[in-house]
């Protein structure tokens, strides 16, 4: 969440230092900075409209309350670059039995024509409804991509 305050610059060191104490604080050193936790995985039959209208019906999603979001080995069909910073695109499930749309917004090295992994990887996601031309559709939107 957002926050402002005025401070005069003189108390600017003070501040950054209490304000770094206090993030020490709150911020338990066991676990690692880049950790990525989810509510697991899942099943192929899961991965569906019905599921992402669910979830949509079960927020409101914010802070201390996540939407949910997924995780699965998935191989990556094809790619492109959309909006100069976004990446769309087609998966299969790791036994290659079901295919979805996926976009992962604002993906780090987008712009300079990215290469993922070859063979399957690990996504985390969550589920999407793209409606489009009164046409609604499963997407997933993609948080992370795991070699």
């Amino acid at each position: 969440m957002a926050a402002g305050l005025s401070l005069d610059e003189s108390k600017l060191d003070a501040f950054s230092a209490a304000f770094d104490e206090e993030v020490t604080r709150w911020t338990d050193p066991a676990v690692p900075a880049n950790r990525v936790e989810t509510d697991g995985e899942l099943s192929a039959d899961e991965i569906a409209l019905e599921t992402a209208q669910a979830l949509r019906e079960g927020g409101p999603w914010g802070q201390a309350f996540p939407e949910p979001c997924f995780d699965g080995m998935f191989a990556i069909k094809n790619v492109r670059v959309v909006g100069d910073k976004h990446l769309k695109m087609w998966v299969t499930t790791a036994d290659r039995t079901r295919a979805f749309d996926a976009i992962a917004f604002n993906f780090k090295g987008a712009d300079e024509n990215p290469t993922l992994p070859d063979g399957d990887v690990r996504l985390v996601y969550r589920l999407d409804i793209n409606e489009f031309k009164g046409e609604r559709r499963l997407q997933l939107l993609v948080d992370h991509v795991l070699r």
